[in-house]
């Protein structure tokens, strides 16, 4: 087996060089994840994934966990080599179905709409509060769903993907600020418009009347230009079939693998997903209910020791 941590170019990223040599139980831990990924991953990884993994670690390392969580669930999974999504899996029905994986960051320097954490509390200093940046969060997740439609219509275009075959977007957020502490929620905002929780008091009583997201099916960038956060519920994005999110890295990877899935169909996509395609994890069932949908969670996976 050829060694993944082979590397020790000091300009490596820097989550690879802190895990190449750990010096600590943590950072030991999460190469041992990545060692018994890779054993796994190795038959199926491309001729450059070595060499690139040390410099764009989260997102190869994001590919491989991707792969080896869809393998270990009983899928029968291949990494197509050259111009092609990350994965393919064979479905039970005969189907196929594509993943094209991404791991957006908080954007590059210049960017505008950028997100960065708030400067670190240095000893002594009083706690501050923040304000997080939904918005803007879910605007980086918003365009990376954008870019990789954009790949997926690319690959349909050329019949690397049949017009029968389905094509999901899978979205790691871990690596843009505050991406992971509310993940399900900036998929959702993403995907089908879900914006912030209202709820609506008595004001004689102080009771609560009724409570409910609001549907926010564009967000604005600071160049004033909209975004559609609502795409699956509309039409231009037929070609895909839905978006699987996922908000872990190499240092916090769970068991069973693929636990923090979240997949969200498309309901408008042509070939549409079929409900426990990708039994991993968490998928949402839409309701129709007149000129509305109504999401409902459909559980696939649980922590160990919980009695699942």
């Amino acid at each position: 087996m050829a060694e993944l941590f082979a590397c020790d170019d000091p300009k490596a990223d820097l989550a690879y060089l802190n895990m190449r040599a750990p010096k600590r139980e943590g950072a030991a831990r999460a190469r041992a994840n990545c060692d018994e990924l890779w054993r796994d991953f190795e038959p199926f990884a491309s001729a450059h994934f070595l060499a690139e993994f040390p410099f764009r670690f989260h997102q190869r390392w994001f590919e491989m966990y991707l792969a080896v969580a869809l393998l270990q669930a009983g899928l029968e999974i291949s990494c197509p080599k050259g111009n092609a999504p990350d994965v393919r899996v064979q479905l039970r029905d005969g189907r196929a179905l594509w993943l094209e994986a991404i791991a957006p960051t908080g954007g590059e320097t210049g960017n505008p709409d950028r997100i960065v954490y708030p400067p670190k509390r240095q000893p002594g200093e009083p706690a501050v509060a923040y304000r997080v940046p939904i918005d803007q969060v879910t605007l980086r997740v918003s365009g990376a769903l954008h870019d990789k439609a954009k790949k997926i219509k690319t690959y349909r275009d050329r019949a690397i993907i049949a017009h029968d075959e389905q094509a999901l977007i899978a979205i790691n957020v871990n690596r843009i600020p505050h991406g992971l502490y509310d993940a399900e929620r900036y998929a959702l905002g993403a995907t089908y418009g879900v914006g912030p929780l209202t709820v609506t008091f008595d004001r004689g009583t102080a009771k609560v009347v009724e409570s409910g997201y609001t549907h926010q099916a564009e967000l604005l960038r600071s160049s004033g230009n909209s975004v559609d956060t609502a795409p699956f519920l509309h039409p231009g994005l037929e070609h895909v079939t839905g978006a699987l999110v996922s908000s872990v890295d190499a240092a916090n990877c769970p068991r069973p693998l693929g636990l923090d899935f979240m997949l969200l169909p498309n309901p408008e996509g042509a070939p549409a997903y079929s409900e426990l395609q990708l039994a991993i994890g968490r998928e949402w069932r839409l309701h129709r209910e007149r000129d509305a949908y109504r999401l409902e969670v459909i559980e696939h996976s649980r922590r160990r020791g919980d009695g699942v």
